[in-house]
C-alpha cells in the first residue's frame, strides 16, 4: 500500500514538473515585430499574380518548432489557424511548447511557419505534404518572446518570416516535361 501511495504521489510531482517547463508564444503575424501578410509567389493560382495577399480562408497556416539547429524536417507541428480575409494575415490560438523543445527559460527554439490549401481545386488532400498550393517561410530563432504562462504569452519578437505560397507542379506534369526533353534530345541526335 506504502508504495502505491509513493508512487502516486512521484507520478504526480512529475506530470507537475513537467507542466511547468512548457512554453507559450501568441502565434500571429500582426501583432509581432514582423508584420508580413502572407502572399502569392510563383507561379500564382489562376486568378491571381506573384505578390497578392492571400485573402482565402480555405488556407491552413501551421506554427512548427523544434531545438535550435533542427532541420526543417524535423520541426514539429505545435498549432494550426486560417488566414483572415482579404488582407493575409492570420491570429491563431496560443502555441504549447512541450518541454521536449523548450525545457527551461532561455532555450533558444527554432520556428517555422508554413500554409497550405485545404479545400478547392489545389488542396490535394488537404494536408502540407499533399496540397498543390503550399509554402513555408524561412526558419527563425526566438527565445526571450516564450514564457511559461499561458495567460501572458507574447507576440514574436524575431519572426515570424515572409511566407509566400505558390502552386506546386504534379510529378505527373514533370514527368511528361522529362520525357519531352529525353525525346526531343533524341531526335536531335539522329538527325
Amino acid at each position: 500500500m506504502k508504495r502505491i501511495v509513493i508512487a502516486s504521489i512521484i507520478g504526480i510531482a512529475a506530470s507537475v514538473a513537467s507542466s511547468y517547463a512548457q512554453g507559450v508564444i501568441g502565434f500571429d503575424n500582426y501583432a509581432s515585430a514582423n508584420t508580413t501578410p502572407v502572399k502569392y509567389g510563383s507561379p500564382a493560382p489562376a486568378g491571381f499574380s506573384a505578390g497578392d495577399l492571400v485573402g482565402d480562408a480555405n488556407i491552413v497556416i501551421g506554427l512548427y518548432a523544434g531545438a535550435n539547429g533542427s532541420s526543417t524536417s524535423a520541426l514539429t507541428l505545435l498549432a494550426t489557424t486560417f488566414i483572415l480575409p482579404p488582407n493575409g494575415v492570420y491570429e491563431g490560438p496560443n502555441a504549447i511548447i512541450p518541454a521536449s523543445i523548450w525545457p527551461s527559460a532561455g532555450t533558444i527554439v527554432e520556428f517555422q511557419v508554413r500554409g497550405w490549401e485545404t479545400v478547392g481545386a489545389l488542396a490535394g488532400g488537404g494536408t502540407y505534404g499533399t496540397s498543390q498550393l503550399q509554402g513555408a517561410s524561412a526558419t527563425w530563432t526566438e527565445n526571450a518572446a516564450i514564457t511559461g504562462s499561458a495567460n501572458a504569452a507574447n507576440p514574436f519578437a524575431n519572426g515570424p518570416m515572409p511566407l509566400v505560397l505558390s502552386v506546386v507542379p504534379e510529378p505527373t506534369t514533370m514527368a511528361l516535361v522529362g520525357l519531352g526533353m529525353a525525346s526531343m534530345l533524341i531526335f536531335r541526335r539522329r538527325q
